[in-house]
């Protein structure tokens, strides 16, 4: 980057446009105009490529004499650190799961030659959309793998959630105890609340280890916001007239986070998982016994997936039907069809449910609704007497009609 910005009294005294030593340690800055008394000038936009961890405190130098001595050292310290911050696999959310789950185990290493980090500040970002659970509760445990000199450093008694927000955990070392060079900490069954909604944009993003106030090193794999595509065609809306039975609903779709997969090839649904299509609980509705006679799963190709990649059976209660999957759904889309239920004579709103029974995750909340509901219809006049033999264009008689 040669380009800079500048704020101040001085902004413009001196090119945009910066140059460099051969050695690239140094930045050349040329002068384009004299400076007033008092005053300022805020150079921004210089970027270094740190290659090697600090082997002192070292502190900016700058010169007036175009390198033959060094007029100013900045009081700052100039330090460059190291250390590796990875999870031992992905992490994903699932959207409007409001659970609590478990990310993936942690690892941490001080590779910096001069340690500075003196308590373990682990963030999770915003986009994320959950925070640390107050259910964490730390032992030894909990850090499974550390070795027990490094374990001995650790406050396990004071391990908590920062007051200023439940995205930052905070692991404190005992006194003045701190990472040594190659010292390595494990952390296992850390917890998070999740606060996500359905509605939530599916997000690629990475826990952080906060070093410095505002600092983070990103996680070496990332954490996904996603969920399983699963949604019906449309709303269903269904009129309420006593018992119903054999009520055909919309057809569901359903498949792998577009995202995610198109990316990185990531399965939420994957060989092995045995999934529910749960009706909702807010009212009283059951899949049809006879659901199964005439149930399809086809891709967009027309292919019936049903006992050539999944298996199904309808639970003994009616309020799943139990799909096992058998192939990999990989980018498909399928659409679930014939899809028959029994409605008794009661009054709701609910939605369908998508549920991983290997995990008990919830993976997808269709966004369309199942209503059930008694609207009635009446004339406002209290008698409607037409003619025969009166005008012949006639009025309706107005009509209300009540949700």
């Amino acid at each position: 980057d040669d380009y800079v910005t500048q704020n101040g009294g001085a902004a413009g005294n001196v090119s945009s446009i910066v140059s460099f030593s051969g050695d690239s340690a140094s930045v050349i800055m040329t002068f384009q105009d004299e400076f007033d008394l008092n005053d300022s000038l805020v150079i921004q936009g210089l970027s270094i490529i740190p290659y090697a961890p600090s082997e002192q405190v070292d502190h900016l130098m700058i010169s007036f004499n175009e390198g033959s001595s060094f007029n100013l050292v900045d009081e700052k310290d100039f330090y460059i650190g190291e250390i590796s911050f990875k999870s031992v696999k992905e992490n994903i959310v699932v959207k409007g799961g409001n659970n609590v789950g478990s990310f993936s185990s942690i690892r941490i290493e001080e590779k910096s030659i001069i340690p500075r980090l003196q308590s373990l500040v682990l963030n999770i970002p915003p986009e994320l959309s959950v925070g640390w659970s107050e259910e964490n509760l730390f032992s030894i445990e909990s850090f499974d793998g550390t070795p027990g000199l490094v374990l001995a450093k650790l406050d396990l008694d004071n391990v908590a959630i920062s007051p200023v927000t439940d995205q930052k955990l905070v692991i404190p070392f005992i006194g003045q105890n701190k990472m040594d060079p190659g010292d390595i900490i494990y952390i296992n069954n850390l917890l998070y609340a999740n606060q996500s909604v359905v509605s939530d944009p599916s997000i690629i993003t990475y826990l952080g280890l906060e070093v410095a106030d505002g600092i983070f090193i990103p996680d070496s794999l990332p954490s996904f916001l996603a969920s399983s595509f699963f949604e019906s065609e449309a709303g269903n809306s269904i009129i309420n007239r006593g018992n119903l039975e054999n009520f055909r609903l919309n057809n569901l779709l359903i498949g792998n986070d577009t995202l995610l997969y198109n990316r990185f090839g990531v399965e939420i649904i994957e060989p092995d998982d045995i999934l529910s299509i749960k009706l909702p609980s807010e009212f009283s509705i059951h899949w049809s016994e006879s659901v199964l006679s005439d149930f399809t799963i086809e891709d967009m190709q027309g292919d019936n997936w049903i006992n050539n990649g999944i298996l199904v059976a309808l639970s003994e209660s009616r309020e799943e039907i139990i799909m096992t999957i058998e192939s990999a759904l990989q980018g498909n889309i399928l659409s679930i069809n014939n899809l028959h239920v029994d409605i008794s004579d009661s009054l709701g709103v609910g939605y369908v449910n998508l549920e991983k029974n290997n995990t008990g995750e919830l993976i997808g909340i269709d966004k369309y609704a199942i209503a059930v509901g008694i609207p009635t219809i009446n004339y406002v006049q209290d008698n409607n007497l037409i003619w025969l033999d009166a005008q012949r264009s006639k009025i309706l008689p107005t009509i209300e009609i009540n949700e």
